[in-house]
C-alpha cells in the first residue's frame, strides 16, 4: 500500500487526512503548530474562546457539508443570525450595502455626490479595471470607493489599493453595485426578496470552529494515523524512488504527540512517553523506550530500537534506516532520528505528500537546487499576517453583529468581532469579549509590541471609537496568526503559474491543497473541497484539477437559487460590456 504524508493540521490538512483514513490509507500528518485548526482553530485563554477572523459554517458544497455533519452531531452547531455592519464616522451601516441606509446615514449633499460620482462612472468608467481601485471605482463611483472600500482593503493588505489585483474584489464582492442597491431601495418589494438572496443564519459549532477541527483529528488518529503538533518539515528530496521529508519536532517547552498515546517533553531536559508502554529521556543523554521493545540512546549519538522490526540509527552512522519488510505503516514511518539540543529530526519516507504549508515554503523545502526562475518565483509569493487583541468587557457593550468593519480611517483597528454572537459558550455570564482585529506584517510595529502594550493601545482604539466607555475593559488577550492571507499583488498570478507547472512536472507526488498551500485566498469550505479532489486523484486515480475550485464560484453567502450573469473567472477582473449588470 502507497503510503501518505500530510503537512498541515488545518481545514485542508485534515480533511485529507481524514478522507484517506476513511478509505483505508492511514497517514501522518505533520504540523507545526501546538493547536491544529490552522486559522480556523479556537484560542482559548482563562475560559475565553476567540475564533481567528470568524468562521461561519455555511457551504453549497453538498460533500463537504455532509462531512461536517459526520464530524460533529447536531447538538454540537447552533443556529446563529447573520449580520455585519459597517462603522464609520460614528455610525453605522449595513452590509452588505443598502443604498437607503448608506445614503441616510451620509446626508443629503454627500449622498448627492456619491450618486454624481456613481452616475460619472458608469459614462467613463475607469480604463484600468485590473486594480481593486479600478474595479470597484467602476461598479460604485470613486466617492462611495473611498468611503466604504479603499480604507479597509488597504488596512487588510497594507499596500495602496491601486496596486491590488482586482481578483480580491471579484471573488469577494462580486454582486454588489450601487445602481442595483438604488433600484432596490426605489422598489421595496423587489429589495426584500433580493436581501433573502443572502444567507440569515448559519450554523456554528458553539465552542467555535477549532471544535470541528479538533474532532477531526479525534477521528483521524481513530482510524490509524498519526497527528505530531509542535513538529515542521524542513526538506523534501528523493530517495530510492520515493520522496523522503525531514521534519523536525521543535521543542519551546513542551512537544505533543497524540496516536492514542501522549508524548511530552518538559525542559529542563525529560522527555516521556506513554502509551502502554513508557518512553523516556533523561539528559545525560540516554532515551529509553520500554513497551515490548526497546528504544534506546546512548549519546554519542546512536539511536537504537529493538522490537523484533529493525533498528533505526543516527548522528553517528550513515543515517540508514532497516526496515521490517513488513506493513505499509511500519515501511510509512521508516525514519531516521537525532536529537539536537532537544529537537527530534526525522526524516519519513512516502509515495505522496499533500501539502497545506506556505506555497514558498514548500518550494524552500527542496533546497538550493531548484530552477533560478522557481526560486524567484516562490520569493515573490507574499502573505499578510493577523493580530487580535481580545478585550474582555461588561456585556452592556455586546452587539448583534458577528463582526463589524472599521471604515474609520483615523485607527489601524480593522474589524471587530462580538464572540458572544457567534456563541455564549465563548464567553463567560455577565460579560463579552471583543476581538479588535488587526492586519499587520510579521516583525512590524505592532507584531513586535507586548502583548500589555497592544491591549493598552487597542483600548484606547475602541475607546475611541465610542464603541466602549472609558474604564471598561477588564482584560484583555492577544494572539498573532502569522500569513494568514495570501496577497493578490500584481506579479502573484504568474508566480503561482511558475510553481505549479514546476510541481506538476518535477514533483508531480506532492499535491498542494488549501488557502496557503495553492496561495489563493479560498475559504473554509473550498480548501477542504480541494482536499477531496486531491485525495480522489491519489487513491482512484482521478483527474481533478484542483486548481480549479473556487474559480467562478458565487460568492459563498450568496443562496444559490440566484441566477448569475456572466461572470469573470475569478483570476482576471471582469471585464463589462457597457449594458451589462454591474454586479456581473
Amino acid at each position: 500500500m502507497d503510503s501518505t504524508v500530510v503537512v498541515g493540521a488545518g481545514p485542508a490538512g485534515l480533511t485529507a487526512a481524514y478522507e484517506l483514513a476513511r478509505r483505508g490509507h492511514p497517514c501522518e500528518v505533520f504540523e507545526a503548530d501546538r493547536v491544529v485548526g490552522g486559522i480556523s482553530r479556537t484560542e482559548e485563554r482563562d475560559g475565553w474562546r476567540f475564533d481567528i477572523g470568524g468562521h461561519r459554517f455555511f457551504t453549497k458544497v453538498s460533500r463537504v457539508e455532509d462531512f461536517w455533519n459526520e464530524i460533529l452531531g447536531e447538538e454540537d452547531f447552533l443556529l446563529r443570525p447573520r449580520m455585519s455592519r459597517i462603522h464609520y464616522k460614528g455610525r453605522f451601516y449595513d452590509y452588505p450595502l443598502k443604498a437607503s441606509n448608506a445614503l441616510l446615514n451620509l446626508g443629503v449633499l454627500e449622498s448627492l455626490r456619491c450618486v454624481g460620482s456613481y452616475a460619472w462612472a458608469r459614462v467613463r468608467p475607469p480604463a484600468d479595471q485590473s486594480t481593486f481601485e479600478g474595479w470597484v471605482a467602476a461598479r460604485f463611483g470613486r466617492r462611495l470607493y473611498g468611503i466604504f472600500f479603499k480604507t479597509y482593503t488597504e488596512k487588510v493588505w497594507g499596500v495602496p489599493a491601486a496596486s491590488i489585483q482586482a481578483d480580491w474584489a471579484a471573488q469577494r464582492i462580486r454582486n454588489l453595485s450601487l445602481g442595483k442597491a438604488i433600484a432596490d431601495a426605489l422598489t421595496p418589494g423587489r429589495n426584500r426578496k433580493e436581501v433573502t438572496s443572502l444567507i440569515e443564519e448559519f450554523r456554528y459549532p458553539k465552542l467555535g470552529p477549532g471544535m470541528m477541527w479538533e474532532a477531526c483529528a479525534d477521528r483521524v488518529r481513530e482510524r490509524g494515523s498519526t497527528v505530531h503538533l509542535g513538529t515542521r518539515v524542513e526538506r523534501i528530496r528523493r530517495h530510492r524512488g520515493r520522496l523522503a521529508v525531514t521534519v523536525r519536532q521543535d521543542d519551546g517547552g513542551t512537544a505533543r504527540r497524540d496516536d492514542g498515546g501522549t508524548a511530552r517533553r518538559d525542559d529542563g531536559g525529560t522527555a516521556r512517553r506513554d502509551d502502554g508502554g513508557t518512553a523516556r529521556r533523561d539528559d545525560g543523554g540516554t532515551a529509553r523506550r520500554d513497551d515490548g521493545g526497546t528504544a534506546r540512546r546512548d549519546d554519542g549519538g546512536t539511536a537504537r530500537r529493538d522490537d523484533g522490526t529493525g533498528d533505526v540509527r543516527s548522528a553517528g552512522d550513515t543515517g540508514t534506516v532497516h526496515p521490517d519488510g513488513g506493513s505499509a505503516t511500519r515501511e510509512m514511518r521508516e525514519s531516521a532520528t537525532r536529537e539536537v539540543r532537544g529537537n527530534a529530526t526525522r526524516e519519513v519516507c512516502c509515495d505522496d505528500l499533500i501539502s497545506s504549508m506556505p506555497l514558498n515554503a514548500l518550494i524552500r523545502a527542496f533546497g538550493p537546487d531548484v530552477p533560478d526562475a522557481v526560486a524567484e518565483a516562490a520569493a515573490g509569493l507574499r502573505y499578510r499576517d493577523f493580530l487580535t487583541v481580545a478585550l474582555v468587557v461588561p456585556e452592556r457593550f455586546s452587539f448583534p453583529d458577528n463582526w463589524v468593519y472599521i471604515h474609520s480611517p483615523e485607527v489601524r483597528l480593522g474589524r471587530v468581532q462580538n464572540y458572544g454572537s457567534w456563541s455564549p459558550y465563548l464567553v463567560q455570564a455577565g460579560r463579552t469579549c471583543l476581538g479588535l482585529e488587526y492586519f499587520v506584517n510579521e516583525g512590524d510595529d505592532l507584531w513586535r509590541a507586548p502583548d500589555d502594550d497592544l491591549v493598552a493601545f487597542g483600548t484606547r482604539e475602541l475607546e475611541h471609537l465610542g464603541l466602549v466607555t472609558p474604564g471598561s475593559v477588564q482584560r484583555g488577550y492577544v494572539v498573532r496568526m502569522p500569513k494568514a492571507y495570501p496577497v493578490y499583488d500584481a506579479g502573484y498570478a504568474g508566480n503561482v503559474e511558475v510553481l505549479r507547472k514546476y510541481l506538476d512536472v518535477e514533483w508531480p507526488e506532492i499535491h498542494p491543497v488549501g488557502r496557503n498551500g495553492m496561495h489563493r485566498y479560498n475559504n473554509q469550505d473550498h480548501s477542504m473541497l480541494t482536499a477531496m479532489l486531491t485525495v480522489e486523484n491519489i487513491v482512484d486515480g482521478a483527474r481533478h484539477d484542483v486548481w480549479d475550485v473556487n474559480v467562478d464560484a458565487e460568492y459563498h453567502e450568496e443562496r444559490a437559487d440566484r441566477k448569475r450573469a456572466a461572470s469573470g473567472t475569478g483570476r482576471d477582473a471582469p471585464v463589462l460590456l457597457s449594458d451589462a449588470p454591474a454586479s456581473a
